[in-house]
């Protein structure tokens, strides 16, 4: 879980500083804290869990996907208003 804690966190700056640079406009550019809070969340519970919450960490993973899919969504309504 450490390395899914890392890719994790590595994935979520990514879109937060291409969100940034990338967006047209000022409520986009607000959006990209989201993923960056969310890598500074992951890099705070790097470890944390373990195989023994399976449950937990699935739940985790699907929130991850889903976090990644809205700022695609929003970067995607963003270039369509420009």
């Amino acid at each position: 879980m450490l390395v899914l804690s890392i890719v994790s966190a590595a994935v979520f700056a990514g879109v937060a500083v291409w969100m940034y640079f990338g967006a047209h406009f000022a409520s986009t550019r607000q959006m990209a804290l989201l993923p960056l809070l969310a890598c500074g969340v992951e890099l705070l519970t790097v470890g944390l869990f373990s195989s023994a919450f399976a449950v937990v960490t699935a739940l985790l993973c699907v929130l991850r996907v889903a976090l990644v899919l809205c700022c695609l969504g929003e970067m995607n309504r963003d270039a369509i208003r420009h």
